[in-house]
């Protein structure tokens, strides 16, 4: 099992990152298109707690199913027991079918591209991810994954900081909601504009 620590800020200028990137050595891994369906329970507590059950496609060719417990909140930052399991996209329907008949249905659905860059040493991987939202605008995610057992919450704290502060040039502002939150909003304002609403069934 991952615990996955990470942290996500908007990205207007992803070339002046890259460069940064480039300069520590990291690598540019994959290119692609991630679509991910994420699913929550009729009370929408996997929503209000950021619990993540998650279907991703990659390129339509690679699905894999996550499930990431409730966040675990470290002065702005989130750490997660993460589990994933690849699967056969032609079984997709049959995953859809299971989370129902368990009480989970889809929430919302989130197209990106995305821009991957690594380094892995011995006790962590680093990822920053850069990436882009149809009609929304351009992100990147700081992310170190690191094996259950190798480091307690407050040492991922520090690496964490200490990665991002590589790119403090930058002025990056930190985008606090999951995409998935994004992308519901976004969504919500497109349909009703600034009216109350309550609640909205799709």
């Amino acid at each position: 099992m991952k615990v996955e620590t990470e942290e996500k800020y908007y990205c207007i200028e992803p070339e002046n990152l890259i460069k940064i990137a480039e300069k520590l050595n990291f690598k540019s891994t994959f290119e692609q298109e991630e679509i991910d369906e994420y699913f929550t329970d009729i009370n929408s507590d996997f929503i209000k707690n950021r619990t993540c059950l998650r279907i991703r496609k990659t390129d339509n060719k690679i699905m894999e199913i996550t499930y990431k417990g409730k966040s675990d909140s470290l002065l702005g930052l989130f750490c997660k027991l993460e589990n994933n399991i690849n699967a056969s996209i032609n079984d997709y329907e049959n995953y859809v079918n299971l989370f129902s008949s368990l009480g989970y249905y889809s929430y919302v659905e989130v197209i990106k591209k995305r821009l991957t860059y690594e380094l892995i040493d011995k006790k962590y991987k680093y990822s920053i991810m850069i990436d882009t939202l149809s009609e929304i605008g351009g992100f990147v995610e700081f992310e170190i994954i690191s094996e259950q057992a190798k480091s307690t919450k407050e040492e991922l704290k520090k690496e964490l900081n200490s990665f991002v502060s590589k790119f403090n040039e930058l002025k990056l502002k930190e985008a606090t909601e999951p995409y998935r939150d994004i992308v519901a909003k976004y969504i919500k304002q497109k349909l009703v504009g600034n009216k109350e609403v309550s609640n909205l069934c799709i």
